[in-house]
C-alpha cells in the first residue's frame, strides 16, 4: 500500500534466508505483515507515499493533533503507529499533518508513550530509543531543511503548510476546547493524550511513514520446523527470527514494546535447547 515514504531496512536484507527455505520446499505465510511507523516528514509541497522520499521525524508517533490536507481532524491520534497510516489512506493524497505548540516537551511527558516513540526514561529506569534532546535536535534539522513549518499564528502556519486557514483555525479551537474539558467527544482520545495549541510559536509538518522490515516469513510448526505446502515438517530445517512466520498477520503489535526481539531470542533459544537434547 502507498503509505510510506522511507525505508530504513538494514543494507543487505534481501531475504536470502527466506529464499533458501523456499528452495528447500518450505512455504510462506499467506498473510503478509510489515513493520511500518508514522515517523517521516515530507515537505509542505509534497505528499506522503512511496513516490516521495521523506526524512525521519521521530516525534510523529506521539498523539498530536493530526489533520488532513483540508485542515480537518480525522482520527483518534492515540493509536498504534500503522493505524494512523492506514487511516490516512482514506484522506487526500494519503498525507497527515501534525500540529503542536511550544509546550510540546511537557505534553510528550504527559502522553506517557510506552512504545519506542517514548523520549523520557521508563518508570523502571530503562532508557528510551531516543532522548528528548535527540528528538529536539532532529526537529531543529527538519526546521532548517524546510520540512517543519514554524509560525506565530495559526493562519500563518496553515499558509506555510498549504492547508485552508479557516478550517485549521476551527479544528485548533475544537482541540483546545476538548483539552479544557478533558474529554474528546469527537474521537474518544484519552484525557492524558490531549494537548492544547495555544503557546506560540506553533509548529506543523506533513507526515508519512517508514518501513522498517517485513514480518511475514516461512510457515513453521510448533517445533519451529519449516513446513511444506502439505503442512509436513522439513527434516532438519528450523526457522527463527524475522525469517520465520506463523506469528504475525497484517500488522505488528507495536504497543507491546520489544515483542519482535523477544520472540526472536526466545524461540531461537528454544530451538537450540531442543537440538542439544537430540
Amino acid at each position: 500500500m502507498n503509505k510510506y515514504s522511507l525505508s530504513i531496512a538494514i543494507d543487505g536484507t534481501t531475504g536470502d534466508g527466506i529464499k533458501a527455505c523456499l528452495w528447500a520446499g518450505a512455504q510462506m505465510d499467506e498473510m503478509h505483515t510489515a513493520m511500518v511507523f508514522d515517523r517521516v516528514a515530507v515537505k509542505p509541497d509534497e505528499f506522503g507515499g512511496s513516490e516521495t522520499v521523506g526524512s525521519l521525524f521521530w516525534m510523529g508517533s506521539n498523539p498530536w493533533l493530526k489533520v488532513n490536507l483540508n485542515g480537518e481532524r480525522f482520527i483518534n491520534e492515540s493509536a498504534p503507529y500503522d493505524y494512523v497510516l492506514n487511516a490516512a489512506l482514506t484522506q487526500p493524497h494519503h498525507t497527515i499533518v501534525d500540529i503542536w505548540d511550544a509546550d510540546y516537551a511537557s505534553y510528550m511527558e504527559q502522553f506517557d508513550i510506552h512504545g519506542c516513540a517514548r523520549v523520557y526514561p521508563f518508570e523502571n529506569g530503562a532508557p528510551t530509543n531516543m532522548t528528548l534532546e535527540t528528538v529536539m535536535g532532529i526537529n531543529e534539522g527538519l526546521l532548517a531543511e524546510g520540512y517543519i513549518v514554524q509560525a506565530d499564528t495559526i493562519e500563518e502556519l496553515a499558509q506555510g503548510l498549504g492547508i485552508p486557514a479557516e478550517n485549521l483555525k476551527k479544528t485548533v479551537e475544537r482541540q483546545n476546547e476538548n483539552f479544557d474539558n478533558q474529554v474528546d467527544p469527537d474521537f474518544g482520545k484519552e484525557d492524558f493524550r490531549l494537548s492544547a495549541i495555544r503557546t506560540p510559536p506553533f509548529y506543523g509538518v506533513r507526515t508519512s511513514g517508514y518501513m522498517l522490515c517485513t514480518l511475514d516469513g516461512i510457515t513453521i510448526n510448533e517445533d519451529f520446523q519449516a513446513v511444506n505446502a502439505d503442512g509436513e515438517a522439513i527434516d532438519g530445517l528450523y526457522v527463527a527470527g524475522v525469517d520465520s512466520g506463523s506469528y504475525y498477520a497484517g500488522t505488528y503489535p507495536n504497543m507491546s514494546t520489544g515483542n519482535c526481539c523477544g520472540r526472536s531470542v526466545t524461540f531461537a533459544r528454544m530451538i537450540g535447547k531442543a537440538l542439544a537434547q537430540k
